[in-house]
């Protein structure tokens, strides 16, 4: 959904940092993407405070995310996307995405006559260490969780299962 090619509409200064009081480890963050057929999607990482001091595993909840994409590109290649340039690891909104309207259009090829819409109108984005996460979703929650990586990971896995 991000690219280095210009015409997808995505300028840089759509690309807005959210401030939701962490932010993804710059010491690598371990993030895992969690995402079913359920209508949230959860991010289960290592995350930092204001003041980088490390605060432990948070589990990221996206709520009715219609659509992830998870991977490609790491903190080395962001470097090279505009849109990425001098922002470091942190979670994003872009602002005036076309992601919701290039879904659209793609189900109007199987729907020509309906005016479907999917759920998540906003585009957020986190950067991390070794890899950049988008989601299509309707909001975005983080909760720090106390304990090991491993029961974070755990509770989410519980949480898209109940």
């Amino acid at each position: 959904m991000l690219s280095i090619d210009q015409s997808d509409g995505i300028e840089a200064d759509q690309v807005v940092e959210l401030d939701l009081g962490f932010r993804p480890s710059p010491a690598g963050s371990g993030e895992m993407l969690l995402h079913t057929d359920g209508p949230d999607a959860i991010l289960a990482l290592l995350v930092v405070d204001r003041q980088f001091q490390p605060v432990g595993p948070a589990i990221v909840t996206f709520v009715r995310c219609s659509q992830s994409v998870f991977g490609y590109p790491n903190d080395e290649a962001a470097m090279g996307d505009p849109r990425l340039q001098d922002r470091g690891y942190g979670f994003y909104e872009v602002r005036d995405s076309p992601w919701t309207q290039r879904l659209r259009a793609y189900n109007r090829q199987a729907f020509p006559k309906e005016t479907w819409s999917p759920s998540g109108t906003r585009h957020f984005l986190v950067s991390c260490h070794e890899s950049t996460a988008q989601f299509l979703a309707d909001e975005i929650r983080i909760e720090p969780r106390p304990g090991p990586f491993a029961a974070a990971v755990r509770e989410a896995c519980d949480r898209l299962v109940d």
